[in-house]
């Protein structure tokens, strides 16, 4: 996994993206140091949330929410 600050992603965000998509890297996301974001392909997003949902006792999360 990948990690980048805010600003080196700016800077390569086509070429990062591709990795996402095409090589199934996931990208930590960093602001000072500090962790706030990731980038991962549409598959594992659906993934996560399907994880999510199927948590006992959880509602299910809203789409865009």
């Amino acid at each position: 996994m990948a990690d980048l600050s805010i600003s080196e992603a700016r800077d390569s965000l086509a070429e990062i993206i591709n990795r996402v998509i095409y090589q199934g890297e996931r990208i930590i996301l960093r602001r000072h140091g500090k962790k706030v974001a990731a980038l991962v392909s549409a598959n594992d997003l659906e993934r996560l949330a399907a994880l999510e949902n199927r948590k006992p006792g959880r509602r299910p999360r809203r789409r865009g929410a």
